[in-house]
């Protein structure tokens, strides 16, 4: 829903899908005034992936450098093109008080919760396994 409304100039392919989508259901559905029908195939994917134990165990354990397969992924769940996985890797720009600012994307502010909230498990499973680029990480159940 936060994409939606913005759609046009943030994510032009989604825009486009959704106002075909927009037109074809009955009602009063656009991407400017976004309803949870109008969004619901995308926000199911998103859902599943977020809730994927592997993804979340992924997300909080790798390094920040290492999320690129994360946003492939996705891109891939909304039936896009791999340049949209790069798109999704970039910050929002956006004008605030005459400025412009970045700030995270909701795919960002997702993977920030995770690894903030796993931050410490993070943390100490690279001191006691510094160098050693074989140790799996903990199993997925911490990650829920």
């Amino acid at each position: 829903m936060d994409w939606a409304p913005h759609s046009y100039r943030l994510v032009p392919r989604l825009h486009e899908r959704w106002e075909a989508r927009g037109k074809a259901l009955p009602g009063f559905h656009t991407p400017h005034n976004p309803t949870h029908l109008l969004v619901y195939p995308e926000a199911v994917a998103l859902t599943e992936v977020f809730c994927d134990l592997e993804w979340r165990r992924h997300i909080a354990m790798v390094r920040e450098f290492q999320t690129a397969n994360f946003y492939q992924h996705v891109a891939k769940r909304l039936n896009q093109p791999p340049d949209f996985a790069r798109w999704l890797e970039r910050p929002w720009t956006r004008l605030l008080r005459r400025n412009y600012e970045s700030v995270p994307n909701p795919i960002q502010r997702w993977i920030n919760e995770i690894r903030h909230k796993h931050a410490k498990t993070r943390t100490e499973f690279y001191e006691r396994h510094a160098g050693f680029t074989r140790t799996p990480f903990p199993e997925i159940r911490h990650f829920k």
